[in-house]
């Protein structure tokens, strides 16, 4: 705080409550957040938004700070843990060189799903579809919808216990 009472920043800004705003906005990321920790109505933050200008490059300022928050918890979420992910690293190359790694090719842009949206999704697939694990023998069920066994010669051997015939 500081020694009129006001929140720490935005000393472009003269209206207390404005700054109360903007530095709840730049902690949370959330502008309806923001605005009810400083029991202001979202309506009046968007007002000033358009009528007082000290206050639009204010709030520029907070989306700036929340930007670096966020990114800083990117790159944690993209190096640290058990599970570092892979697809929040290539968000983070993609920004910080986009130079070298942002796909340059022209897109039709009503048809085209970019690569990096593409990774994501098949990453959750994956990680969400069980494997088949069917067995590839004669005397294994077979899979819902098949209704041949394949070739003899790429079956597995009987289970212990049975001879080939009895399997069959």
């Amino acid at each position: 705080m500081l020694p009129d009472g006001s929140p720490r920043g935005f000393p472009q800004v003269a209206n207390r409550r404005q700054r109360a705003v903007l530095a709840a906005y730049a902690r949370r990321g959330q502008v309806q957040a923001a605005c009810a920790h400083a029991k202001v109505e979202r309506a009046t933050h968007y007002y000033w938004l358009k009528h007082d200008p000290a206050y639009v490059a204010a709030f520029a300022d907070a989306q700036a700070q929340v930007g670096d928050m966020l990114e800083e918890e990117a790159v944690r979420r993209a190096t640290e843990g058990e599970a570092p992910s892979d697809v929040l690293l290539i968000f983070l190359l993609k920004a910080a060189k986009p130079q070298k790694y942002r796909e340059t090719a022209k897109r039709d842009e009503r048809t085209d799903v970019s690569e990096l949206l593409k990774a994501v999704l098949l990453e959750l697939v994956e990680r969400q579809q069980p494997k088949d694990v069917t067995p590839n023998a004669a005397w294994a069920p077979l899979p819902p919808g098949e209704r041949t066994r394949p070739d003899p010669q790429s079956l597995l051997p009987a289970p212990p216990g049975l001879d080939e015939e009895e399997a069959r």
